[in-house]
């Protein structure tokens, strides 16, 4: 098995973990949530500023990753950067605010013992495959930006101005996909998608076959546009 991941809030309540049903173990999620709150105790000793980000032992590498109320777990291979465990992270935080929203932030902050992980419904799918989709829209944590659909340039020129021409005020953006690469992408002039917001979109429908199947609708929240709203 590759990267293994957890995700879990602050009071060691289970979010998501790719891991099998045998290794979601309360327990361990109590030691994580021990083990980080223990370094944090002692890097405040000494600087406000620091936190754990990685440690390495035997083979592997556990990486860390802090935010608010939630906190992320990866366990990678020595023979992966930590830095790429980490980015792996902290875009499963982004995938999952792209379905909470930031508000389930404030939840937890106020009811620390709250058990989100109903909240997530059938969108397990999606977080496995943002960490298991590494050649895909995860190029995009080396290069900081999404892969495009070689074409001939008259012929994408078409299907963009397609789109423009499509005028309607309850549309902001327009995303035309094909095997994970972008083919076309139109905003409306108050609208400015960043590249982790379009991977969100990208690992989304790579990981509901119900949004490649046929048509529908799903609430999403785009963190680097508005990370509060759906």
């Amino acid at each position: 098995m590759g990267t293994r991941v957890y995700a879990f809030t602050y009071a060691g309540k289970p979010l998501f973990t790719n891991c099998p049903e045998g290794e979601q173990s309360l327990a361990f999620y109590g030691v994580l949530c021990a083990v980080a709150s223990k370094v944090s105790t002692l890097l405040s000793e000494y600087t406000c500023k620091d936190e754990l980000r990685y440690i390495s032992a035997g083979d592997e590498h556990f990486v860390y990753l802090d935010r608010g109320p939630l906190c992320y777990f990866g366990i990678g291979p020595k023979g992966e950067s930590p830095l790429m465990v980490y980015k792996i992270l902290s875009y499963l935080h982004l995938q999952i605010l792209s379905i909470l929203t930031r508000g389930v932030e404030r939840v937890l902050l106020k009811r620390p013992s709250y058990d989100v992980q109903n909240l997530l419904g059938g969108t397990q799918s999606i977080l496995r495959n943002l960490v298991t989709s590494m050649d895909t829209p995860l190029s995009l944590l080396e290069t900081r930006g999404y892969e495009a659909l070689p074409l001939p340039a008259d012929t994408r020129s078409k299907l963009s101005s397609f789109f423009t021409d499509f005028k309607s005020p309850n549309v902001l953006c327009c995303l035309m996909v094909v095997c994970h690469r972008v083919v076309v992408v139109t905003m409306s002039k108050s609208v400015t998608l960043s590249p982790s917001d379009i991977a969100i979109i990208l690992i989304m429908v790579g990981g509901a076959r119900a949004l490649r199947q046929e048509e529908s609708w799903t609430p999403i929240c785009l963190p680097g546009f508005n990370d509060h709203r759906i």
